[in-house]
């Protein structure tokens, strides 16, 4: 574990109007599991800003002005859109079309915050009159921000490659990467000597933070596509041993799964053979051998 005191603090400012609930909400396990990984080594923590929470209640001022007034210094702006362009300031079409013009100056006047800006490829089309006006200034809006660089676009909550939380999470991991060099620990802290360290083969740590999120969720098959939900691949995995030979010398396949299966000094999870030399795993379709490579 990293010493408090050296943990840079990051804001995340979450900036959208109120129909893109679901997207805010899985933003707090997405910033979660950074800040257990990239987020440690790296000794910075994300910590998300959202009006719904951080704002207190005030009666009088536009609700604008009071969102404005309590918004710390963030270095991420986060923005997202769907079918609704959201209720307008004074000045602007949008709470968040404001936001974003601030984030914008910012960024013009200090190089700071870096912006995110993810519009929804597939949202539920409102109907009626003032919903399709709506629709009308978020793609319009959408034009404009593709003009001034690259947005993000996402096709549902979570649960495929494209879904909003999946990309969010690379966006942020590469974000940490590419501003957060990895912090030297000291030799007592990684409890290993250089001696050993160098033996070691190093594999990139972009590579890994890359990896993770693509391989760390699952699709159960065989349910419909508007039930599904990603599953998480360590919760439902169920191990792999080798085959295991009896006093005649006879193979006797067993998995973690089975009810008598005991692990014994005949019998090795997969996983540890392959800490110690490579594998050449055949099986059938359906047999577990995709799930055991992620």
């Amino acid at each position: 574990m990293v010493k408090s005191e050296h943990i840079k603090l990051v804001k995340v400012f979450v900036s959208s109007p109120g129909d893109v609930g679901a997207e805010r909400k899985v933003l707090t396990e997405v910033v979660d599991r950074i800040n257990r990984t990239a987020g440690d080594e790296r000794q910075v923590r994300l910590e998300l800003w959202r009006w719904e929470k951080d704002v207190a209640p005030q009666i009088g001022p536009q609700a604008q002005d009071v969102v404005d007034r309590q918004t710390p210094e963030y270095g991420i702006y986060l923005g997202i859109l769907s079918a609704r362009f959201g209720t307008p300031t004074d000045q602007h079409g949008s709470g968040t079309e404001k936001e974003f013009r601030d984030a914008y100056r910012r960024w013009g006047d200090l190089g700071s915050p870096w912006i995110l800006f993810y519009f929804n490829e597939k949202p539920d089309l409102p109907r009626g009159t003032e919903g399709v006006k709506q629709y009308l200034k978020v793609c319009e809006f959408k034009e404009e921000l593709e003009a001034k660089g690259i947005t993000g676009a996402y096709e549902g909550v979570r649960g495929a490659e494209r879904g909003f939380f999946e990309q969010v999470d690379n966006h942020l991991r590469w974000i940490l990467q590419d501003q957060f060099p990895l912090v030297e620990r000291s030799k007592e802290s990684v409890g290993g000597s250089k001696s050993s360290a160098e033996k070691s083969p190093i594999v990139p740590q972009r590579y890994l933070d890359w990896l993770q999120p693509q391989c760390s969720n699952i699709d159960l098959l065989g349910m419909d596509t508007k039930e599904r939900y990603p599953a998480r691949l360590t919760s439902i995995y169920v191990p792999l041993t080798t085959q295991v030979i009896d006093e005649d010398g006879n193979k006797k396949t067993k998995s973690a799964s089975n009810e008598d299966f005991r692990p014994d000094s005949k019998s090795r999870l997969l996983l540890d053979i392959l800490n110690e030399s490579s594998l050449y795993v055949p099986g059938a379709p359906g047999s577990g051998k995709s799930s055991f490579c992620r």
